[in-house]
């Protein structure tokens, strides 16, 4: 059994956001929303699961997720590390992300 180690600190007051950009950098739009008390983690996929949903409801097929967390992007390749609250909104963005072309890739 692997134990992941997501942060020392305790939850705290947690909120996410994104830009939206397409293939030539044009801004296409931009979120952000404040949480309640969450770990870093549960944030992050938070975001995820923003952009992802955003991008089925404007019907885009091409979707190339750009993420600072190493950890996201495993969580993405694992689904089993997603946090229990989100499962049901994460299995959703599968079922969207397996009609797109999708792309996830870590940067610094």
């Amino acid at each position: 059994m692997q134990q992941i180690w997501v942060s020392q600190r305790k939850p705290s007051v947690a909120g996410y956001s994104g830009i939206l950009c397409n293939y030539s950098t044009s801004l296409l739009g931009c979120f952000t929303t404040k949480l309640s008390i969450q770990s870093s983690l549960y944030e992050k996929i938070m975001g995820v699961i923003h952009a992802i949903q955003g991008a089925g409801k404007k019907g885009w097929k091409n979707l190339w997720l750009e993420c600072d967390s190493t950890l996201v992007v495993q969580v993405i390749c694992n689904h089993g590390l997603v946090p229990w609250q989100l499962r049901n909104r994460w299995y959703n963005c599968i079922d969207l992300t397996n009609k797109m072309n999708f792309e996830v890739c870590h940067i610094c």
